[in-house]
């Protein structure tokens, strides 16, 4: 459990979190299995086909013994209820995945220059699968090196070292182990990083792009592969706009091609939601303690526009617990009725007024079926709602 992670989290929502993570941590456990005998048995069906004079009967009880270990974890992790438990079932079908690897390893033992490299794949492929905390990579490190050095003590023992034509030395031990360990070093390093994840600030965004078809989808993948690298440097509503629209007006000049976005970062240290809207409809701010509505309008113009702005186009506002969110792209105010009539802002603003104590899932989905009731039909436009509830 992420220890340092669970103290940040107000007590009353730690039981809801350790439920999301188990969730999580047994999701994985079964793509682990999935994706592991899927690899596992592709390859060996492949190896059939293209090679049939190299298969060994050998191969049979590893491959059985993989198989039962894999499809009795899948079948007890459906059953896990803890976070611990979930851990154990993907340590346990580790140490299968090795035990059978290793079998097989002996089997084909004239492969086994090649062989050694599958155990720190193995390393990697479990770390990076399974959200362990940096410390929970150990015990698989020390499985994977334990695993290896049996395959190297056996073909090293008297009955092997006559069969290879080259018999291996402590040197080519080491250097696997030294391989290994950088392996590893990069897997902690990596899930060091996930763990201290910044929970002192939440950034969120939405936009809508101008149009349709394939320049619309190249727009929003190039926006996709701006936006996280910008996230990752800090950078704050108001100037990471205005870096977005800088490259998009250097790789879709003349496209006619224009986003309107809203980005918004909350700041749990300052309680300060600063935000930046180009072009954006204005989203929607409750604050419980006034029973008001504040529209978060738009400072600057589309993404994607030439225009001058003087400055980063950015706002902040003051947010306490149990205030609200909302937002939403115009296909929502803009939804019409058989008369032409548009949902529009009174209408939404009416209900964010009446409903804003809803918990954020029955918020969203009570207004959904107000603008289908609303709507009467199919709607003509794409709909996206996000409502966020300030729980600190």
């Amino acid at each position: 459990m992420p220890v340092l992670l669970i103290k940040r989290i107000p007590q009353q929502y730690r039981d809801e979190f350790r439920k999301i993570y188990t969730r999580l941590i047994t999701k994985r456990v079964r793509l682990l299995c999935i994706l592991a005998l899927g690899f596992y048995l592709l390859i060996t069906l492949s190896d059939l086909v293209l090679f049939p004079k190299d298969f060994k009967m050998q191969e049979i009880p590893a491959t059985i013994l993989l198989l039962i270990g894999g499809a009795t974890i899948l079948y007890s992790n459906r059953k896990v209820k803890t976070l611990s438990g979930a851990k154990l079932h993907a340590y346990f079908f580790i140490a299968f995945l090795l035990i059978a690897l290793t079998k097989i390893n002996m089997v084909y033992y004239e492969y086994a220059e090649g062989e050694m490299f599958i155990y720190p794949f193995v390393l990697l492929f479990a770390s990076l699968v399974i959200p362990w905390m940096p410390k929970e990579i150990f015990p698989v490190a020390a499985m994977v090196i334990t695993a290896n050095s049996m395959f190297y003590a056996y073909l090293n023992s008297p009955q092997m070292i006559s069969k290879l034509p080259e018999p291996f030395n402590v040197g080519d031990y080491l250097e696997y182990m030294i391989f290994t360990v950088s392996v590893f070093v990069m897997c902690v390093i990596i899930r060091r990083k996930e763990s201290e994840r910044d929970m002192d600030n939440f950034i969120l965004m939405i936009s809508d792009v101008t149009g349709h078809g394939v320049s619309a989808a190249l727009l929003v993948n190039r926006l996709h592969t701006e936006v996280e690298p910008l996230l990752k440097e800090g950078t704050e509503p108001g100037p990471l706009l205005k870096k977005l629209n800088t490259g998009i007006l250097e790789d879709f000049k003349g496209t006619n091609m224009y986003i309107s976005a809203f980005c918004g970062l909350l700041d749990f240290k300052k309680m300060k939601f600063i935000y930046s809207n180009h072009g954006h409809p204005p989203q929607y701010f409750y604050r419980i303690r006034e029973s008001r509505i504040i529209p978060l309008d738009p400072q600057a113009a589309l993404l994607g526009l030439l225009v001058s702005e003087p400055d980063a186009g950015e706002r902040s506002i003051d947010f306490g617990k149990g205030d609200k969110i909302l937002l939403f792209t115009d296909g929502v105010i803009e939804a019409s009725n058989a008369s032409g009539e548009e949902y529009g802002r009174v209408r939404l603003e009416e209900f964010m007024q009446k409903n804003h104590g809803l918990a954020p899932d029955t918020f969203n989905r009570e207004l959904m079926g107000q603008l289908r009731a609303f709507r009467g039909e199919k709607f003509e436009d794409d709909i996206f709602i996000l409502t966020i509830e300030i729980k600190k």
